[in-house]
């Protein structure tokens, strides 16, 4: 099961649901009950406001946003303030005063405030974006492309997307976008199908898993989330059902993992030990590794013993 499970994790996975709920399957609102914000016409006003008339001054992306959407109705504002709401939902790297930051100023106006309920889902978040947050302009054009298209779907396509995981990622990547928003992309199909899809927004990570992972992918001409799903059934037996691709003992097949991250010995040799345990848990691999670290040692004694030392304090070791 790909839905993360830590507890400040589970009101991310609730607002997101509300959302598909409200914004999604009906035409209704996450802020204000029983208000209809998320109308075809106000999602047309927000597409443009924001996508056709672009702001290509060099202002900050929240700063121009504010300004395009001077003229625009209450319930859109509501609407901006609401899709702006669920890109934090996926968002780790990003601190909830300053998703907070990017969401009230939409609001300015409206006498509209965000929910007390919603509070808990902003203090955590999904995924690092790292440097991607950037592109949150393309991020959030992505959304309100993807809004306007659906909008315009009948109710059967609509509940008939919402209940097809592999449907619904056809849709999210058929959509036309710009370099930077596949991130947005990553977060949008894994919110709204939080068990079928990774909590990872960074394409480069989901290619190096199944780079790593490949032994255990059946069909090479699937889809990159098709092939993480195969590669999650295959390691949940060893792993367990929740697993992470984060994890220490599954990151160490295909990434780097911190040594802050791992809980190490005081004992510089014990220490030693268990970071290469941590980074290669096949044991026919570690001792593979450890065996050609053994004989470069004894080659480079055999050259010069005086040239190389080994220790916390290589250079008074010889």
């Amino acid at each position: 099961m790909s839905r993360l499970t830590r507890p400040s994790q589970q009101p991310i996975y609730s607002a997101a649901e509300k959302f598909i709920d409200e914004a999604m399957r009906s035409e209704g609102s996450l802020f204000v009950p029983d208000r209809r914000v998320w109308k075809l016409e106000n999602v047309r006003e927000f597409h443009l406001l924001f996508v056709e008339q672009e702001d290509t001054s060099k202002d900050s992306f929240n700063k121009k946003l504010v300004r395009q959407l001077e003229s625009a109705s209450d319930d859109t504002r509501v609407l901006a303030a609401e899709l702006m709401f669920f890109h934090s939902l996926g968002v780790f790297n990003q601190k909830s005063v300053s998703k907070r930051a990017m969401i009230e100023p939409l609001l300015e106006g409206t006498g509209i405030e965000i929910p007390k309920e919603f509070d808990s889902a902003l203090e955590d978040g999904v995924s690092n974006q790292g440097a991607a947050l950037s592109h949150r302009d393309k991020h959030i054009r992505l959304l309100a492309e993807l809004m306007l298209a659906w909008k315009q779907l009948s109710a059967e396509e609509v509940d008939d997307l919402l209940s097809d995981a592999a449907s619904f990622w056809r849709l999210v990547f058929d959509i036309p976008g710009r370099a930077g928003d596949i991130t947005q992309r990553n977060m949008l199909i894994h919110l709204v199908f939080p068990d079928e899809f990774e909590p990872i927004a960074a394409a480069g990570v989901k290619n190096d898993i199944v780079k790593a992972f490949g032994e255990y992918v059946s069909d090479k001409d699937a889809n990159i989330d098709q092939k993480l799903a195969e590669i999650r059934q295959a390691l949940s037996g060893k792993h367990g059902q929740e697993f992470t691709f984060y994890q220490d003992d599954v990151k160490a097949h295909w990434g780097t993992v911190k040594e802050s991250a791992l809980d190490l010995p005081s004992d510089p040799v014990d220490a030693i030990g268990a970071m290469m345990n941590a980074m290669y848990p096949d044991d026919d691999l570690r001792e593979l590794i450890l065996n050609v670290l053994a004989d470069a040692v004894e080659t480079a004694h055999e050259v010069n013993p005086k040239c190389w030392g080994l220790g916390p304090d290589a250079k008074h070791t010889y």
